[in-house]
């Protein structure tokens, strides 16, 4: 006679590394006698639903410390935290993208909180619109870094440029100058001078040859 049956519980398997879905745990006395994957309820003995909860066997010393966010805990590497908080920031080439990659990742957000029981609270701090360049300063800027005898690269960027203010009064476009291995923004950030020179004669030339917008 099955004393205790833990229903519909997601069971880790360590050895093989998966989770094991909808899993109905059979217990008499203090032996697990029988786990099956079934849809209705088993016979016989107190019935516990575990939907959303894992099973984990195959471990000993499971207890756990929970966080209660006293300043001496804030940083504690031991325990499992009461409340977690963080930030993300979001960035595409085209508003339509961020906004279905933003909606994609709240929605999944949300089906974890809900399935590990977690209470959830979302706030947007800041948004923009994305900036895109216009293709006639492009244009212009090509001409003048191919002129300069450098080859033209295009790319999108993420960062909050001052262009995304300019947007409301002008069209905008940007120059690159390269830094040592890609840091920007940042205390370690170095331009070498013959970079920040080969910048310099082309902005000077796009300055000296620029055509307003027809």
């Amino acid at each position: 006679m099955t004393d205790l049956v833990l229903e519909n519980a997601m069971i880790v398997d360590v050895g093989a590394e998966k989770i094991l879905p909808a899993q109905n745990i059979e217990i008499t006395g203090s032996l697990i006698t029988g786990v099956h994957a079934r849809e209705s309820p088993l016979d016989g003995g107190r019935v516990v639903d575990c939907s959303g909860r894992y099973v984990m066997s195959g471990l000993t010393d499971m207890h756990v410390h929970i966080e209660t966010l006293s300043e001496a805990q804030l940083f504690a590497v031991n325990v499992i935290p009461g409340r977690v908080s963080f930030t993300l920031d979001i960035r595409a080439p085209t508003d339509a993208h961020r906004k279905l990659a933003v909606a994609n990742i709240v929605r999944r957000i949300g089906v974890i909180a809900k399935r590990r029981d977690l209470s959830l609270q979302i706030d947007v701090t800041h948004e923009n619109r994305t900036v895109p360049c216009a293709s006639w300063l492009k244009a212009q800027v090509a001409e003048a870094v191919t002129a300069e005898g450098y080859p033209v690269f295009e790319l999108p960027s993420g960062a909050g440029h001052d262009g995304m203010a300019m947007i409301e009064i002008a069209d905008v476009a940007m120059l690159f100058v390269r830094c040592r291995g890609g840091i920007s923004h940042n205390p370690a950030e170095h331009v070498e001078t013959a970079d920040a020179d080969a910048g310099a004669r082309v902005l000077l030339r796009l300055i000296e040859n620029f055509r307003p917008k027809d």
